[in-house]
């Protein structure tokens, strides 16, 4: 858990300084442990390619924020056929 937090926490702190010093504004993205020998199949990246695979509807991942500055991840099917 340290090492996530301290990625997050340093891509928010690049993401900041870029914008003070260079007015780009920007959104990080980390993808841990998704694809490659040692990924795990219960991550968003596999999910996807089984469900396309084997035409099933497709989760899409969203994060909603709250007033209290937590964020918590959902998951909304996609209805298209």
């Amino acid at each position: 858990k340290a090492y996530h937090a301290t990625t997050k926490r340093t891509d928010e702190m690049l993401a900041q300084a870029y914008y003070s010093l260079y007015g780009i504004s920007s959104i990080g993205l980390r993808f841990p442990t998704v694809y490659g020998p040692y990924g795990r199949p219960d991550m968003w990246a596999y999910r996807l390619i089984h469900n396309v695979l084997h035409d099933e509807p497709i989760s899409i991942p969203t994060v909603a924020f709250f007033d209290n500055g937590k964020e918590e991840e959902e998951e909304e099917e996609d209805k298209a056929p």
